[in-house]
């Protein structure tokens, strides 16, 4: 109690050494502990992007030669840069000549999409952890994989008219990206529960 007459707040004494412990730490602690679970989603997203993306490249040599044109991360680029370009105004776009422009696409194009592609990665990964509440495995991981194929090929790409739309790919292609997402989602989980059981 201060000279005014208040009362601080209570604290516990452990042991000799002394430490005190007060409920108003309790706050500072979740939010440490939410911070460690954000980073540690997005490593895992980060690391599980690349067996998936071993995946894609693999399977796309097995498609029909019809079915082996660019993976959605660089088709959705592609398609990015161009509605950026688009929506230029006329004469921003006669200054530069066309071919120019091309060139400058398809030089951005592909460390785009894989910046992209692993950023997308690394967001869903914080997402998924923080959805099973710090506590992945192999089996949430391949369900929240699933449910990505599902939100983006099914959902915002064909919203948004992108061509890698389920409904704009043939079997063979939907198949190649459900299995790379099984794949992340199955590298996630497992990675997830492999570093929990270290802490």
């Amino acid at each position: 109690m201060f000279a005014d007459g208040t009362r601080c707040a209570p604290t516990r004494s452990y042991g000799k050494i002394g430490i005190t412990h007060s409920p108003y730490r309790g706050a500072v602690g979740r939010r440490g502990v939410t911070l460690q679970r954000l980073l540690m989603g997005c490593l895992l997203g980060l690391i599980a992007t690349v067996p998936m993306s071993a995946v894609m490249l693999g399977g796309k040599r097995l498609l029909r030669p019809g079915d082996r044109g660019p993976l959605p991360p660089q088709q959705i680029t592609h398609e990015v840069l161009e509605r950026v370009r688009a929506g230029d105004p006329p004469e921003h776009r006669s200054m530069v000549p066309v071919a120019a422009v091309l060139l400058a696409e398809s030089a951005l194009t592909r460390p785009l999409s894989r910046l992209l592609h692993f950023g997308y990665g690394a967001a869903m990964g914080a997402t998924y952890v923080e959805l099973c509440h710090g506590l992945p495995n192999t089996r949430s991981g391949i369900a929240f994989g699933l449910g990505v194929w599902t939100a983006s090929y099914c959902g915002w790409l064909p919203a948004l008219r992108f061509s890698s739309a389920a409904k704009a790919q043939s079997a063979a292609r939907n198949t190649l990206m459900i299995a790379a997402h099984v794949t992340w989602g199955a590298a996630a989980g497992a990675l997830g529960r492999a570093w929990r059981r270290t802490l």
